[in-house]
């Protein structure tokens, strides 16, 4: 426990290859750091709780899902960024209908942070298709039907191209 509090204490490092240093090491702990994790991601330390959701994908474990679901709906960029991308490493259809959410945010500052759910909906693959050929049809925004176009593509699902 001590390894990963001093891991978890390496998310305020001034570089960021060290606290991307912190998210890798904090993965290969596997289970053990999760609850230490989600100490952080619930948290108040606001400068620290991306890099917990960094180090949740990392470790891919299902029973974070909720957590990093709830982390998309925070009004930070940088954390939904991380969250997002962590629920594409981990590949649960429970984080479709919530990165489907994200994609129709139409804050042009978050330009990555939709484009990061929809890569994650390309992870998580098949569940995703008929919420993004939704996305295609509906009032999304330009870029971000350009991104389930792409992350369609990816998927190889041949309802995607049907006229």
């Amino acid at each position: 426990m001590d390894e990963i509090k001093r891991l978890i204490d390496q998310f305020h490092a001034d570089k960021p290859k060290d606290r991307w240093q912190a998210v890798h090491a904090l993965g290969k702990l596997d289970t053990a750091a999760i609850e230490p994790l989600l100490a952080v991601l619930q948290g108040s330390d606001q400068e620290a709780k991306p890099w917990a959701a960094a180090a949740l994908g990392e470790i891919g474990d299902p029973r974070t899902v909720e957590s990093l679901i709830t982390a998309l709906q925070i009004t930070d960029g940088t954390l939904c960024l991380f969250a997002a991308r962590a629920l594409g490493q981990i590949r649960d259809p429970r984080a479709v209908g919530p990165l489907i959410d994200v994609m129709r945010i139409m804050n042009p500052d978050w330009i990555n942070v939709r484009s990061a759910a929809a890569n994650s909906l390309g992870q998580i693959g098949k569940p995703s298709v008929e919420p993004l050929l939704a996305i295609l049809q509906g009032d999304a925004d330009f870029d971000s039907q350009q991104f389930a176009i792409a992350e369609l593509g990816e998927i190889g699902d041949p309802r995607a191209v049907e006229p």
